[in-house]
C-alpha cells in the first residue's frame, strides 16, 4: 500500500521522542510507502524529514489554520502526480478532512477517516469557538459523506457515525484502540523519582495528577475546586495539572481566587516525558464528562495507578476503567461524588496499590502496539477493496 496522510501534529518532526514519531515509523513496517503531510507555522522551518526508507513527513507552510486544507490539497496532487497512492488517512474530519474530500473528488482515491474525539454531538466542545466549530462540523460531514472508511476508538462513536452517514451499511466503520506507549520502570522511574522530588521535597506526601488539554471540556476547574476544598485537612496532598490550551489563564486566576497552595501548572510536557509523570503521581484524575476514549487512563493504569473518571469516558464503555475494580467511576458533573472518590484514594494506600494492581494487569491483557497496527493495515486494506468493488459495480 502506498498511502499518503493529512495531519496537523508536527511533533514527527521534532528531534525529541513522541507518540506521532514512533506511530509513523512503526506503520512503515507494514506499507510499501507513507507520506504524512503536516502544518507548520513557522516558514523558515520548512523541511523533510526521512523517520525510515519508506516513512516521510512533508511540513507545508500554513499562515492561518483554514487555509491548511487547501494547501495540503495542492501539495498532495503534487505529489501523487509524481507517485500515486492507492490510500488517502486524514488524523480527524475536519481541517484534515476536508482536504481528503477534495482529494477524493479529484483524484478519486479511497479515503479512510479518523474520529478520535466527542465533537459533533458536543455542546461544550461547539460553545469553545462557536463559529470555527460550527464550520468545522460542517466539513466534517461532507468528508464523512465521501469516506469509503472511517475509523472510531470505541462504539458510540460508531454509532453517531452511522447516524450522520444516513445510516449506510455500505461505509466502512471500525472501531480500532488507539496505540499507546506504557510506562516502563527502567526508561522512566528515574525521572519520575526526581518529579517527586521537585514537588514534595521528599518522598512522602501525595501527588493528585491531571494531564490534558486545558479545555471547557476537561472540567479541570471542577478538580480545582474540590481540591481547594480538601486541601486544609490533607496537608501532604498536591494537584499537578499538565497541559496547555485555551482555558490556562481562566483557571490559573481561579486558583487564584480559590488560594494556589499546592496547585501547580505544568504547562505542556514533551510526550516522551509525560509517562514519568504518572510514575511519579498516587492519583490519577480526569473529570471530563465527555471523553472519546482517553489514552491518559492506559498510560495512567500501565504506571500502576488507581484512576477516577466518569461515566461519560468511552474507556468506561469499553471496560477498561471499571468502578471499584480498578478505578472510582462518578456520574458527570456530581462534584460530591467526585470529591468522595478522591478522599478515599488519599486515606486508603492499600486501595490505591489494588487498583493500581488491577488496573497495570488490564492494559496489559487489552492493548498492544503491534495488534493496533495490524489491525490498521487490514482495516486499509479493505477499505482499498471496498472502494475497488464499488468502483466494477458503478461501471457494469
Amino acid at each position: 500500500m502506498d498511502i499518503l496522510t493529512f495531519g496537523i501534529d508536527d511533533r514527527a518532526l521534532l528531534d525529541g521522542d513522541s507518540h506521532s514519531k514512533r506511530w509513523n515509523q512503526r506503520t512503515g513496517a507494514y506499507v510499501n510507502r507513507l507520506d504524512v503531510i503536516v502544518e507548520m507555522k513557522n516558514r523558515r522551518k520548512i523541511y523533510e524529514k526521512h523517520l525510515s526508507e519508506n516513512v516521510r513527513i512533508i511540513p507545508i507552510y500554513v499562515p492561518y489554520p483554514f487555509l491548511y486544507s487547501f494547501i495540503a490539497y495542492r501539495k498532495a496532487l503534487e505529489l501523487h502526480k509524481k507517485d500515486p497512492y492507492n490510500l488517502v488517512t486524514t488524523e480527524e474530519p475536519f481541517r484534515t478532512g476536508f482536504a481528503g474530500w477534495l482529494f477524493k473528488r479529484k483524484t478519486g482515491v479511497p479515503l479512510s477517516v479518523e474520529y478520535h474525539n466527542d465533537t459533533f454531538y458536543n455542546d461544550t466542545w461547539l460553545n469553545e469557538r462557536p463559529i470555527s466549530h460550527r464550520i468545522y462540523i460542517i466539513l466534517g460531514k461532507m468528508a464523512l459523506a465521501v469516506a469509503d472508511s472511517i475509523r472510531c476508538v470505541n462504539k458510540k462513536h460508531s454509532i453517531e457515525l452511522r447516524k450522520l452517514c444516513n445510516n449506510d451499511r455500505g461505509k466502512l466503520i471500525e472501531i480500532i484502540p488507539v496505540p499507546t506507549e506504557f510506562y516502563n520502570y527502567e526508561k522512566h522511574s528515574q525521572k519520575a523519582k526526581e518529579i517527586r522530588r521537585e514537588i514534595l521535597k521528599s518522598t512522602d506526601g501525595i501527588i493528585i495528577l491531571f494531564v490534558g488539554r486545558l479545555v471547557p471540556s476537561k472540567k479541570v476547574d471542577e478538580l480545582i475546586k474540590i481540591f481547594a476544598e480538601i486541601r486544609n485537612i490533607y496537608l501532604d496532598t498536591h494537584l499537578v495539572i499538565v497541559g496547555d490550551g485555551l482555558e490556562r489563564k481562566k483557571l490559573i486566576k481561579l486558583t487564584e481566587e480559590l488560594g494556589n497552595e499546592r496547585i501547580i501548572f505544568k504547562g505542556y510536557i514533551p510526550e516522551d516525558e509525560v509517562l514519568s509523570y504518572f510514575g511519579a503521581s498516587d492519583i490519577f484524575i480526569n473529570p471530563a464528562h465527555i471523553e472519546a476514549y482517553g489514552k491518559v487512563f492506559i498510560e495512567a493504569m500501565s504506571a500502576g495507578k488507581p484512576v477516577i473518571c466518569t461515566n461519560g469516558s468511552g474507556a468506561v464503555e469499553d471496560g477498561l476503567c471499571v468502578n471499584n475494580l480498578n478505578s472510582f467511576v462518578v456520574s458527570p458533573g456530581n462534584l460530591s461524588e467526585l470529591r468522595s472518590a478522591l478522599i478515599r484514594l488519599i486515606e486508603d494506600k492499600e486501595l490505591r496499590k489494588s487498583f493500581g494492581n488491577n488496573g497495570c494487569k488490564m492494559v496489559e491483557q487489552k492493548f498492544h502496539y503491534e495488534d493496533s497496527l495490524k489491525k490498521m493495515k487490514d482495516f486499509w486494506k479493505k477499505t482499498i477493496e471496498l472502494q475497488k468493488r464499488e468502483y466494477k459495480y458503478a461501471n457494469k
